[in-house]
C-alpha cells in the first residue's frame, strides 16, 4: 500500500506506524512481539516503514512466526514527500530503538499529530520530554504502553 491523502491507499484503517531503518538498535523484533501480545484485542495493522539494513533482521520471518503476517505491513523505500500523509494517518507512533543518535521519526510523528511512544533507550527520553509515553524496551512494558 502506498501514501495518499491522510491515510494509506488500500491499507489499513487503523494502523500502528514505525518509521525507521530495519536494523537490530531499532529493536523491531519487540515492536512486533508487543503487537501479537495485543493484536487480538485492538483493530489497529501495524506498518513498519522504512528501508533493510545492509545486514537486515528477516522481519518478515518474524511476523511468520509471531502468526502475525497478514497484520503486518512493510513498505519500503518511502518517500520524504509521502512521510507526512504516513505519520497523519497512524492512530500511534512507536520507535523502541535500544540506542539513536537524536531519532528524528518520533518528532516527525508529533509534529503531525500523532501520539508516540518511545523506549527508553539514549537519548529518546530527551527527545521527546513530555510530549510523548517514554517506557522501557522490554516487550511486555511496550505491549503496556
Amino acid at each position: 500500500f502506498a501514501p495518499s491523502g491522510s491515510r494509506p491507499s488500500a491499507g489499513p484503517e487503523k494502523y500502528i506506524l514505525f518509521v525507521g531503518r530495519w536494523d537490530m538498535r531499532k529493536n523491531i523484533p519487540a515492536l512486533m512481539r508487543a503487537y501479537s501480545a495485543v493484536s487480538r484485542e485492538i483493530p489497529h495493522q501495524l506498518v513498519i516503514a522504512g528501508r533493510p539494513a545492509d545486514r537486515a533482521i528477516d522481519l518478515r520471518r518474524t511476523a511468520q512466526e509471531l502468526e502475525i503476517e497478514t497484520k503486518v505491513h512493510f513498505m519500503e523505500n518511502v518517500s520524504y514527500d509521502d512521510l507526512p500523509a504516513l505519520y497523519s494517518g497512524a492512530d500511534l507512533f512507536v520507535f523502541p530503538s535500544i540506542v539513536e543518535g537524536w531519532g528524528f521519526p518520533p518528532l516527525e510523528a508529533m509534529a503531525c499529530g500523532t501520539p508516540v511512544i518511545v523506549s527508553d533507550g539514549a537519548p529518546m527520553g530527551e527527545v521527546v520530554g513530555q510530549a510523548a509515553r517514554v517506557v522501557p524496551f522490554s516487550t511486555d512494558r511496550l505491549s503496556e504502553g
